[in-house]
């Protein structure tokens, strides 16, 4: 896509990275809690390794005069460091099995230093 025309993408990644004082694993499970609230949750889950605790969603969100989407999120907190690293992968419903299989190449296929 051409983000210079449009200056927004219809499929693509967001990454954001937040350093907390404390609670990092409580703001990763609240961030997905929120995002299934407020949209159509179609899957919830977590995981834990070691420092890392995970928590995700794939919603459907629909809004007023849009095309329905299709997130996929997955927000990690790190115990040791503090970290938040949220994830959401989106594509419009209508194009989402195709995009998907590159989100998903993506998103199982990322790393996250532990020390960071």
């Amino acid at each position: 896509e051409n983000l210079g025309t449009k200056g927004e993408y219809e499929t693509g990644l967001m990454v954001n990275v937040q350093t907390l004082k404390a609670g990092a694993q409580e703001k990763a499970a609240q961030f997905i809690a929120a995002m299934a609230e407020g949209n159509e949750a179609q899957d919830l889950w977590q995981t834990e390794t070691g420092v890392l605790k995970g928590f995700g969603c794939r919603v459907r969100k629909v809004e007023p005069g849009q095309l329905p989407l299709i997130l996929h999120a997955l927000a990690i907190g790190n115990s040791r460091t503090q970290t938040v690293y949220i994830l959401v992968f989106e594509s419009p419903e209508k194009t989402w099995d195709a995009a998907w299989k590159k989100g998903e190449t993506i998103l199982k296929d990322f790393l996250l230093d532990d020390e960071v």
